[in-house]
């Protein structure tokens, strides 16, 4: 299953017998998966979602070893040795004092209070995959089609998103699958328009756009065309794939994003 990292910050370099003994005995009897101390850091895996009772039980041992042992907890964030608790934001948990757990929680208020124009975060993103279609264009008129093109597409849309100052939503993510999948139009539009040069320089852009929907209705024509243009979005939609996943995942977690306070 999933792992919830516990991290502890040790305030001083005192023996840690006492603490690693304890941690030693959890881990042989199957109460955590595992631990490791870097520098003046021990983190903790547990299994996420494990019994609550087990998991204060726990940190309860670790927190009265530090104290038997003469180690003081610090703040992850300003090293503070007063008014500390464990927060968690159902991934991991930390040790902060009062100050910076106040800090965070109006921080994070302050984000989502943050007005998002989706208007001005779209356009932003079709621009920037307007740009990542040209990669797409210069592939395709060499006569390849590579996952990387659809990536350029997807990567270039989420920055031009970015770039405006959009927030990362799952309705940002919707509207930039949206200007992907537009971008993705006008690459393989012009793409077309390649080819038809290739057979009949003499052809302009405006007449090409001219005679489109006597082509696009022309059977021959389609069955020409549709299997390359099939290939095309197979490949878009392999390179687009984990950009679009990652950012929907943070999206998702951003907005169900809490801290709450562990009680030990």
């Amino acid at each position: 299953g999933e792992r919830l990292v516990v991290s502890v910050s040790l305030a001083s370099t005192e023996s840690r017998a006492g603490i690693m003994d304890l941690l030693a005995t959890y881990k042989n009897n199957g109460d955590i998966l595992g631990y490791q101390v870097e520098g003046d850091t021990v983190k903790i895996e547990c299994v996420a979602g494990a019994d609550a009772i087990r998991l204060r039980n726990i940190l309860s041992g670790v927190a009265e070893s530090c104290v038997s042992g003469g180690i003081r907890n610090v703040c992850e964030n300003c090293e503070s040795t007063s008014f500390l608790d464990y927060y968690s934001n159902r991934i991991s948990a930390t040790l902060l004092c009062n100050d910076c757990y106040q800090r965070i929680v109006k921080k994070m208020e302050e984000d989502r209070n943050v007005p998002n124009n989706y208007i001005r975060g779209f356009f932003g993103s079709l621009a920037g995959a307007l740009v990542g279609s040209v990669v797409w264009i210069v592939v395709g008129a060499l006569g390849f089609y590579a996952s990387l093109a659809g990536y350029a597409i997807s990567f270039s849309a989420f920055k031009g998103y970015e770039t405006v100052k959009g927030k990362k939503t799952t309705v940002g993510v919707a509207l930039n699958i949206l200007a992907v999948i537009l971008a993705l139009c006008v690459a393989q539009y012009i793409g077309v328009f390649i080819e038809v040069r290739k057979q009949v320089p003499d052809v302009g852009i405006l007449q090409f756009v001219l005679v489109t929907p006597s082509l696009l209705s022309d059977p021959e024509v389609l069955k020409e065309l549709l299997p390359s243009m099939g290939l095309g979005l197979v490949f878009a939609a392999l390179g687009s794939y984990r950009t679009i996943k990652t950012n929907y995942q943070y999206a998702n977690y951003a907005e169900k994003l809490t801290i709450e306070k562990v009680v030990v």
